[in-house]
């Protein structure tokens, strides 16, 4: 049985190895073009992005039939204020959906200092739509059963922004802090 669990760890790990062997090979041929710094957090985007995927694809096993909610906020409120919710749960429900997406949002701004933010925005959006997606066909062909649920989109979405705007806080106050030591050095 234990087996059958770790199986979708055997992919993720040759993703991770392939793309580590592609990654040398690419330092080795570009070595002078090659910022070392955004190829490690490339590398840390990928393997975040497969952690994701196992996250929230996985476990593969199904046990019943699929639940499917398009009603924006529906979940969100019944785990706020229907009594019987179990507090964990919906803690962890709520706070896992936007807790996932932050180092996506970060990430992303890093790697995409040119990208306009709005296109940013849709990239965290659509990440978010295409890992429902992928788990409401799955679903359907009944290898998993998982919960598709608009709210899940909503919530990713807020972690996504979350994630952006602290490296747009960090990058002003990075800059305030760099101007404040360029005058004080004019001064002296």
């Amino acid at each position: 049985m234990r087996y059958i669990q770790s199986l979708p760890l055997i992919p993720i790990f040759s993703a991770i190895l392939c793309y580590c062997v592609i990654w040398s090979i690419r330092v080795a041929i570009y070595k002078p073009r090659v910022s070392i710094k955004r190829e490690v957090l490339k590398l840390l985007f990928f393997c975040y992005s497969l952690g994701v995927l196992f996250v929230t694809l996985f476990p593969l096993q199904y046990t019943g039939e699929p639940s499917i909610n398009i009603v924006p906020f529906h979940s969100i409120w019944s785990y706020i204020i229907d009594d019987k919710a179990i507090v964990d749960v919906s803690i962890r429900n709520i706070l896992g959906n936007i807790v996932i997406f932050i180092p996506m949002g970060l990430l992303l701004s890093v790697l995409c200092k040119n990208m306009r933010v709005i296109k940013l925005a849709v990239v965290g959006v659509l990440a978010s739509v295409s890992i429902e997606c992928i788990q409401l066909v799955l679903s359907v062909l009944k290898i998993t059963t998982r919960v598709v649920d608009v709210d899940d989109v909503i919530l990713n979405s807020v972690g996504y922004l979350t994630g952006f705007a602290v490296y747009y806080v960090y990058n002003v106050v990075w800059n305030k802090i760099k101007l404040c030591k360029a005058d004080h050095k004019a001064l002296d």
